[in-house]
This record gives structure tokens, C-alpha cells and sequence, in this order.
């Protein structure tokens, strides 16, 4: 393996869990070796394991995480699409809140993988802010923009690194 080395699919099958200090040190030698994945899927066996195995990869590239249980069954837990991440990386040109409210999935699927096992993500809490002054348009749907951007914040505060405290669904 070399530094900056580009891979095309990560596939991580685990019944276990991480703590925060090993998903510290997996994302500290992730950047300092510069690997970069295509695409990376978690397959968590049984109910015991969590997620936090893949997160450290599974940050900057589309991903999914399946929850496979005892009798065979799969259910996908959780995913991060190309345009997830573009629209994070957009998040400075979401100004209404019809443009909020179609592209919300997106950036919660993207904030949740972007601070899952991490702490506070001041930058992002200082976009989360600028976007919730800029969404001025709510009109009688205000609680569930409140609601939505409390939610997109718990996740940039570090709430989630604990993975345990994680949203699974928006």
C-alpha cells in the first residue's frame, strides 16, 4: 500500500464495535497513509455490532452500512450518496425553505456520516447557523423546519460520538 493510494470498494464485514479513541487513531492513520475509497460497504453481523467499524472510512465517499441479523435478513441502516455529499458541500447556496426541505435527506445522511464518532464540528455548526437565518420562508411549516435543523445541529455538536446516540432515520 502506498500514501495516496485511490481504492475502488471497501467492503468490511464486522460483528464487533469501536471505541471513540479507535475510530480517532483509524481516521489519524486513515490521513496519513491518504486513502481514498470509491465506494464502502459496512455489513454489521448480528445486533451487537455497530457501525462505528466503518465510519472512519466511510466519510468523504458514497457508502452504506447493512445490518444483517440472525436468520439471514438485511436491512440497510444507513447511506451516504454522491449527492449527499455534493449538497453538504453546497450547503452555503440553500436559501428557501422549499430548497431546505427537498435537499434535507441529503444533508442529513451527509452530517450524520461526516460527525458520527466525532466530536463537535464548529465549522459546520457555524453553517448550520447561517443556513437557519437564511430560511426565513417557513411560514406555518416552522416547527418542522425547527425541528429539521435541531436535528442537522445535534449531529454537528458532537452528539453522535457516541455512536449509540446516533438518528437512524430523518
Amino acid at each position: 500500500m502506498q500514501k495516496n493510494e485511490n481504492f475502488q470498494h471497501l467492503i468490511i464485514v464486522t460483528d464487533g464495535q469501536v471505541g471513540v479513541g479507535n475510530i480517532d487513531e483509524s481516521e489519524k492513520r486513515f490521513a496519513q497513509y491518504g486513502l481514498q475509497y470509491s465506494y464502502v460497504s459496512t455489513y454489521v453481523i448480528g445486533n451487537g455490532g455497530d457501525e462505528s467499524v466503518g465510519c472512519p472510512f466511510a466519510r468523504g465517499c458514497p457508502s452504506e452500512t447493512i445490518r444483517v441479523f440472525k436468520d439471514g435478513s438485511e436491512r440497510r441502516q444507513a447511506s451516504l450518496s454522491r449527492e449527499d455529499l455534493n449538497t453538504l458541500n453546497s450547503i452555503d447556496s440553500i436559501n428557501n425553505w422549499n430548497t431546505f426541505k427537498s435537499k434535507y435527506q441529503n444533508l442529513f445522511n451527509s452530517i450524520r456520516a461526516k460527525c458520527l464518532g466525532r466530536p463537535a464540528d464548529q465549522e459546520l455548526i457555524n453553517k448550520l447557523n447561517n443556513l437557519q437565518s437564511r430560511i426565513t420562508d417557513a411560514g406555518n411549516e416552522q416547527d418542522d423546519f425547527s425541528t429539521k435543523i435541531k436535528t442537522l445541529k445535534y449531529m454537528a455538536e458532537g452528539n453522535i460520538r457516541n455512536v449509540n446516540n446516533a438518528p437512524t432515520a430523518a
